[in-house]
């Protein structure tokens, strides 16, 4: 996002934001992702740094006149998958900048002198430049034209942390799931519909009740997720936490590895997470295509782990060829 005609700092200045990390990887030829920026020979700046073993949360302004004139905090102290509120607060008074974390303080350090301006645009998830773009979640951010007291922070910090917001669903209607990636439809292999222990796949959208599923309200606001054809439940293999996990068909019962949240991801899309392990279902591949499994991964934001869920008149289902694995074979008719 782009904020035009945005104020310079004053020389005493706050930033805060919560922000949630998704990836641990930095971007190419670079240490630094973006959080938030006014930074381009002159500015400040709020970043997710990777040049340690964790992420970092790096607070910056240029004090000029080389290009090289930084005052900068950084911890190395974030978690990926949660959310963090991170504060930068200069003192041109006092002639000092800190950076609170969760409401606490982190460092306190001199300042040799206040800002140089920067650009007159505020950008969010990535820099005035090419590159730098955040791989996660920014929300309330607030800025201010003076200093915060240690106190005003942490009751910023006091601020609920931001939830996901659950998708609007019916336990009336019967979906197709189709991966915004890929285009393609959740399938369950129909050569084997009746099976135990079938991994679900992506697979050319053909209208059958292999590739119609229902939702089946738990408690907490999770769900079963039930194939229309085979009456089997959508399950994390053995229970698995771990990255990688295959996401199989299974009899139903009432454990966790078969309930799972469905929130929004944005543009009509959800993302599917599942109780046991807080990791969400993701069409592993590059780019994915049919045949390719479905996974559990931690989550990262990407379009290969965002759904769109079509509803369907009920009784619709006329079966149809379902996958095999990525061979291609027939799939058996619906009912």
């Amino acid at each position: 996002m782009t904020v035009g005609e945005f104020p310079n700092a004053t020389p005493s200045w706050t930033v805060s934001a919560w922000v949630r990390v998704l990836t641990d990887q930095p971007p190419a030829e670079d240490t630094l992702r973006t959080v938030i920026s006014t930074e381009n020979t002159g500015g400040w700046e709020l970043n997710i740094d990777y040049a340690g073993e964790a992420p970092g949360m790096h607070f910056a302004f240029w004090k000029g006149p080389e290009i090289s004139d930084y005052h900068s905090a950084l911890c190395f102290c974030l978690e990926l998958q949660r959310w963090t509120h991170a504060a930068g607060v200069v003192d041109g008074e006092a002639l000092t900048m800190s950076l609170y974390i969760d409401g606490r303080l982190y460092s306190t350090m001199p300042i040799e002198k206040t800002i140089s301006p920067g650009p007159t645009s505020l950008y969010v998830g990535r820099w005035p430049q090419e590159g730098r773009l955040l791989v996660g979640d920014v929300d309330d951010i607030a800025i201010y034209s003076r200093a915060l007291a240690a106190a005003e922070v942490a009751e910023l910090s006091q601020h609920a942390v931001p939830a996901e917001v659950e998708a609007d669903i019916s336990t009336d209607t019967t979906y197709t799931l189709v991966g915004v990636q890929s285009g393609l439809c959740v399938d369950v292999d129909a050569a084997v519909i009746t099976a135990d222990d079938v991994v679900l796949q992506l697979w050319d959208c053909n209208g059958g009740t292999n590739q119609q599923f229902r939702f089946e309200a738990v408690d907490g606001g999770y769900y079963r997720i039930r194939n229309v054809q085979s009456d089997k439940c959508l399950d994390v293999r053995s229970a698995s936490t771990a990255d990688g996990a295959a996401i199989v068909q299974y009899t139903c019962h009432d454990n966790a590895n078969q309930q799972w949240s469905v929130t929004e991801a944005g543009d009509g899309a959800v993302r599917i997470t599942s109780r046991l392990s807080g990791r969400v279902i993701d069409a592993y591949g590059s780019p994915p295509a049919s045949g390719t499994a479905l996974v559990q991964r931690a989550s990262s934001g990407g379009t290969s782990q965002q759904f769109k869920l079509t509803p369907l008149e009920t009784g619709t289902g006329t079966g149809g060829t379902g996958g095999t694995g990525g061979t291609g074979g027939t799939g058996g008719t619906g009912p």
